[in-house]
C-alpha cells in the first residue's frame, strides 16, 4: 500500500477498525471489522478447472488468538466442527508473483501445493481501507481483541521496536530485519503447537515483499527474480513450515489456511495492467488461495468475484458467530462460493483511486473507467473493457456498447452517493 494515510480518506470507512494497520479477523473480538467501499456483480457460473499450473498498510508481525468455539452448524453446507483458522498475508505481492499464478522466475512450491490441495481464486480483489500504523498503546493488537502478539508495530514506518504483547522486547536499531520472516514463522508454529487441543485463530502477515526488501542469508540470491524474488521464496518457505506443523500435529483436516496479498505490486505485472495505487486490475486483483483438506474442494479454481472484506462474515460464520449488527458490513459470507456451490453474492465492485474518488466499476465481465469532473465526482467515461476477453484492459469497446457505459456510469455514481452518505468516522476518531 502507499505510505501516506491521505490515500484513503475518512470518507471511505464505515466499519473499518484496523490493528497495526492489519486486517483483523479476530473471532474473539468481532467488533474489529474491516469494511470498504466495494461491492460486486454476480457472474454466470464457470466450469471448475483442474489445477495445472500488500504496505498491508505498514505494520507486521504475528498476531495470535486462541479461541474456544463451541456448538454445531445449523446449515447443512457448513462443517460440523469449528476449524482452526490461519490467515496469512503479504505486502505488495502481485497477481503473478507465484508460480501457480504464472510467475516463471519466482518458485513457490508450497503455495503451489496449497493451490493443488485447495481453491485458487482468479477474481479476488484487495480493498483499501482507512488505515493507520497501530503504533499507539490503544491500537496494539492485544488491546483490540487478540490474546497475544509478536511483531513490529508500524514496521519500517513505526519506531522500529519489537513487541511481545504490549512489551518492547528489542529496541530500535537492534533488530536484524533480514531475520524477521523466520522469526515470525517460528513464533507461528510454536503457537500452533501450544494451541493444538482447541480451535484457534492465527494471523500471520509478512512485511515482504514491500520495501525495504530483505531476505535471510539462506534465501538471499537464490531466486531468479532478484532480492524481491528471494523475499517471496522465503515467504513460501514459511508457508511450508506452517503446513508441515499442521501435518505433524494431525491438524490438517481441522484447519482452514488462507493466503493472500493486500494489493498489487509496484510496477507492471503482466498479464494485468497497472500497479498498486491504481484502479487498473494490477492495482487490486491479487492472489488468494484457501486450503482445508477434506472440506474444501481440491485443485479447483474459483472464478467468482470475491473481495478481502468478505472474510469477516465468512470466518465469523465458520467460528459459529456473526459480525456486529450495529453497523453495516459490506462483506458477504462466501463459503458456498468457495465450495463451488454459489455465484458471487455481490452486485458490482467500485474502485476508488488514491484520492478517494470512485473512478472505476466492474459489473460481470464489464469494467468501466471514469474521470472525475470539477466537482471531484466521476462524470466522464474514459474506457470500457471486457475482462473475459481482455484481462489486460487494452481494448476500449465503449463506442460499441454505449448502453453498458450508461448503465455502469449510473450505477457507479449511485453507489458512490450511498457510500458517502453512510460513511463512518475515522478509526482514530472512534477510540
Amino acid at each position: 500500500m502507499p505510505t501516506s494515510s491521505a490515500l484513503f480518506p475518512p470518507l471511505v470507512s464505515r466499519s473499518c477498525r484496523i490493528v497495526n494497520a492489519l486486517f483483523v479477523f479476530c473471532v474473539s473480538a468481532l467488533d474489529i471489522s474491516p469494511d470498504f467501499r466495494h461491492a460486486y456483480q454476480k457472474r454466470k457460473p464457470e466450469k471448475e478447472l483442474k489445477m495445472t499450473h500488500r504496505d498491508l498498510m505498514s505494520a507486521w508481525g504475528v498476531t495470535l488468538a486462541g479461541v474456544t468455539m463451541n456448538g454445531v452448524w445449523a446449515a447443512e453446507t457448513k462443517p460440523v466442527e469449528k476449524p482452526n483458522i490461519i490467515f496469512m498475508m503479504t505486502d505488495d505481492q502481485g497477481y503473478s508473483d507465484l508460480s501457480c499464478y504464472g510467475s516463471p522466475d519466482i518458485k513457490t512450491p508450497n503455495l503451489d501445493r496449497m493451490a493443488a490441495e485447495g481453491v485458487r481464486f482468479t477474481d479476488y480483489y484487495a480493498a483499501g481501507a482507512v488505515w493507520h500504523l497501530g503504533v499507539t498503546p490503544e491500537t496494539l493488537p492485544t488491546r483490540q481483541g487478540f490474546d497475544s502478539y509478536f511483531g513490529m508495530p508500524g514496521d519500517n514506518h513505526g519506531k522500529g521496536e519489537l513487541y511481545r504483547g504490549t512489551n518492547i522486547i528489542e529496541q530500535a536499531g537492534k533488530i536484524n530485519i533480514s531475520e524477521l520472516t523466520q522469526r515470525y514463522t517460528i513464533e507461528a508454529i510454536e503457537f500452533i503447537t501450544k494451541s493444538k487441543d482447541k480451535p484457534f485463530f492465527l494471523y500471520l502477515p509478512h512485511g515482504a515483499p514491500h520495501a525495504p526488501l530483505y531476505a535471510s542469508k539462506n534465501f538471499r540470491g537464490k531466486s531468479a527474480a532478484g532480492l524481491r524474488g528471494d523475499c517471496l521464496e522465503e515467504v513460501d518457505w514459511s508457508v511450508g513450515q506452517v503446513l508441515q506443523r499442521l501435518k505433524d500435529l494431525n491438524l490438517d483436516e481441522k484447519t482452514l489456511v488462507i493466503y493472500t496479498s493486500d494489493n498489487g505490486k509496484p510496477g507492471q505485472q503482466p498479464p494485468l495492467r497497472g500497479s498498486k495505487g491504481t484502479t487498473w486490475e494490477g492495482g487490486m486483483r491479487v492472489p488468494c488461495i484457501a486450503r482445508w483438506p477434506g472440506t474444501l474442494p481440491t485443485g479447483t479454481l474459483c472464478s467468482e468475484m470475491t473481495v478481502s472484506f468478505d472474510w469477516l462474515p465468512t470466518l465469523a460464520a465458520l467460528a459459529g458467530t456473526a459480525p456486529p449488527s450495529d453497523r453495516k458490513i459490506d462483506g458477504k459470507d462466501i463459503w458456498a462460493v468457495m465450495c463451488g456451490k454459489a455465484q458471487s453474492p455481490h452486485d458490482h465492485f467500485v474502485y476508488y483511486n488514491t484520492a478517494g474518488v470512485a473512478t472505476a466499476i466492474r459489473s460481470g465481465k464489464w469494467k468501466l473507467h471514469m474521470r472525475p469532473g470539477a466537482s471531484g465526482k466521476p462524470t466522464t467515461a474514459t474506457g470500457l473493457y471486457d475482462l473475459e476477453t481482455d484481462l489486460g484492459e487494452t481494448n476500449d469497446v465503449a463506442q460499441a456498447h454505449a448502453d453498458v457505459v450508461k448503465l455502469l456510469g449510473e450505477k457507479l455514481q449511485q453507489t458512490d452517493r450511498m457510500l458517502t452518505k453512510e460513511a463512518r468516522p475515522r478509526f482514530d476518531e472512534q477510540l
